[in-house]
């Protein structure tokens, strides 16, 4: 009787004990206690994305700093892999941000169209430079520039991946240019104000206001 454990003693006991029972929810079935764990991890698998690519822009800027010599050697004036690296990594990212900064404030959608021609080019050029790369001058890199060949190549198919998105993003705008007409454009939206649109309404809401009130009074 007196010996005996009291119910829900356990469980308040096993609760108290549980740093992360106010986390969980008051109940193990609730929607807030399942959603926390697939946040926690889309978090956790952002944090790692973010910091993979802070650590792929850390060694690729070490990298083309480090092997700037290269270009002075006979491979490296025959495949100059030292300047495309400089160009894909550094400048043109440069420039398209400045580009698009300019298309938005300045209202030219047109200049949105010249990075991926620019990208285009850009792995044309990388892709024949791989492909025309002889045996000597292989082992060359390999051997005394292994990373920075190493750059070159993973450039070169991220610059493939990169033009095929920007393809179908260009190919899904068009599609839905296309089906929309000049209303799926922002500035052509059919909520858009007209000029002296709000004095408009306004006067409207006035007479109707006089309206009714003459009304109740009659």
């Amino acid at each position: 009787m007196w010996g005996g454990a009291q119910p829900g003693a356990g469980a308040e006991g096993a609760a108290g004990s549980d740093p992360f029972a106010d986390i969980r929810g008051n109940s193990e079935g609730s929607v807030f206690g399942g959603a926390l764990w697939a946040i926690v991890c889309a978090v956790c698998c952002a944090c790692a994305i973010v910091s993979l690519l802070i650590a792929y822009i850390i060694w690729s800027l070490l990298t083309i700093f480090n092997s700037e010599d290269v270009a002075a050697t006979d491979c490296g004036v025959q495949y100059n892999i030292w300047l495309f690296c400089l160009l894909t990594v550094i400048i043109m990212p440069l420039s398209s941000c400045v580009l698009s900064m300019i298309a938005n404030l300045g209202g030219i959608p047109v200049l949105m169209a010249i990075p991926p021609v620019v990208n285009l080019g850009f792995f044309v050029w990388g892709f024949f430079m791989w492909m025309a790369i002889d045996t000597e001058c292989m082992l060359f890199f390999e051997s005394s520039y292994w990373d920075l060949l190493l750059l070159f190549k993973i450039s070169v198919i991220l610059l493939s991946v990169t033009f095929f998105v920007l393809c179908c993003m260009v190919c899904i705008g068009a599609a839905m240019l296309g089906a929309g007409g000049a209303e799926a454009l922002p500035g052509f939206a059919g909520g858009a104000k007209t000029p002296g649109g709000d004095d408009e309404m306004d006067e409207k809401n006035l007479a109707l206001r006089n309206a009714c009130s003459k009304a109740d009074v009659d």
